[in-house]
């Protein structure tokens, strides 16, 4: 085994949280305490940081960087601002190994702003004593203790964000039902025939026709939804739905009773396999409302977001939207072609609002952005306005009432 730090992945242990990461130094395995501590306290802990996640990103992100100190024969310990820039500029020509392409300006920060926040952690710690530090650390050291030499501030060295052309990519109405047909059926057209497994669709559908994010679908519980009674003459009657958004605030969210109809059938259906078969195989009975299904190795797990955002991928390829891109094998140099998706699973959530807008204003709602800003959950009006505005003229023919029924799946 190659010396360095690796991330360990806590499942089930007294005193931790499930997926809460530790580090280890490799291969003694023996426990790096300063970063793990930092994770422990700076995260794991805190309520506004309680995505595992999130977690697990940022421990990389530490890894990533003590192992390129290993490499250039750096104690971290002793670590300087130039050692960070050597370590920035490096990044901006190095090649993804997942993508092919030259690391974003967004990775880049996602990689530099943990390590700068680790470090003001260890100074506070007395476990560090150099120069790397954020603005906020350098503004209580001078209030504090004038007489120090001034140290320069780290997080400058941090680089701004490229513009992005368009972050807002909601799928035109006739892309949605391509998505959707190969992504797999509802349960109304499971029963009429079509076995594929409901699970992928019935997670999209709570994206495009609610709003949820994705962090959001992943925490839905399927207790929740036992005490519904679904009117079936009403499909498009609405009924609350609790979720737990950023920062666990806690919100109300309208759901349609034919998407609560086709949650309680994949529960009554494909979910209590998938559990039956995990029972067998000794697992807890999980808390969430999604599961790895009865072909997975593991049925019955909770299902993961990186998953599904592989599947949401893989079905928009598979259904045409897609454009062609260069990328570079980081060993060989060799430049090939692949196919890439036009979009993602955040698109789901931006599809929801603009064709919400379009229901709203065509049912003679004259402030349409609020029903949107609750159901997303902004906390403030003008983000919802701001995010969506020049997108709501683009999709979407008038006189529709409901938001099935405006994507032509009657």
């Amino acid at each position: 085994m190659n010396s360095g730090v690796a991330v360990h992945i806590t499942q089930d242990f007294g005193g931790l949280k499930v997926g809460q990461p530790s580090l280890f130094w490799e291969p003694e395995q023996r426990l790096f305490e300063e970063a793990t501590a930092f994770l422990n306290d700076e995260y794991c802990q805190s309520g506004s940081r309680s995505s595992p996640r999130t977690w697990k990103n940022v421990a990389s992100a530490l890894a990533f960087w003590f192992n390129w100190c290993l490499e250039a024969n750096i104690d971290w310990q002793t670590a300087s601002q130039d050692d960070l820039i050597d370590f920035r500029d490096g990044l901006f020509t190095a090649i993804s190994p997942v993508t092919g392409d030259v690391y974003s300006s967004g990775t880049i920060i996602a990689y530099m702003q943990p390590v700068i926040a680790f470090y003001d952690y260890a100074r506070r710690h007395n476990a560090y004593f150099s120069d790397i530090c954020s603005a906020d650390v350098l503004k209580a050291k001078l209030a504090s203790e004038a007489s120090l030499d001034i140290l320069s501030d780290a997080s400058r060295l941090v680089p701004s964000r490229r513009a992005k052309k368009n972050t807002i990519r909601p799928f035109e109405i006739k892309e949605l039902r391509k998505f959707l047909a190969v992504l797999g059926p509802s349960a109304t057209e499971r029963a009429a025939g079509d076995l594929r497994p409901t699970r992928n669709r019935l997670m999209a559908d709570w994206g495009w026709a609610v709003g949820l994010r994705l962090s959001e679908i992943m925490m839905l519980n399927p207790y929740q939804f036992l005490v519904f009674h679904v009117d079936e003459g009403s499909p498009f009657s609405q009924q609350a739905v609790e979720v737990i958004g950023k920062g666990n605030v806690i919100r109300n969210v309208a759901v349609p009773n034919w998407l609560i109809a086709d949650t309680l059938q994949y529960m009554k259906g494909e979910r209590a396999q998938a559990l039956e078969l995990g029972r067998k195989k000794g697992r807890k009975m999980p808390k969430v409302l999604f599961l790895a299904g009865a072909r997975s190795p593991d049925p019955g797990s909770p299902f993961t977001p990186r998953r599904f955002e592989t599947i949401v991928s893989e079905s928009c390829i598979s259904a045409g939207l897609m454009r062609l891109k260069q990328r570079t094998d980081p060993d060989s140099g060799v430049r090939t072609q692949v196919s890439v998706a036009n979009h993602c699973v955040h698109d789901l959530r931006h599809t929801y609002a603009v064709y919400t807008y379009w229901i709203e204003t065509s049912n003679g709602n004259s402030e349409p952005w609020k029903v949107i800003q609750a159901q997303l959950g902004h906390e403030r009006l003008e983000t919802t306005i701001r995010t969506y505005l020049k997108f709501v003229q683009l999709f979407g023919p008038r006189g529709q009432q409901d938001i099935r029924s405006l994507v032509g799946l009657e």
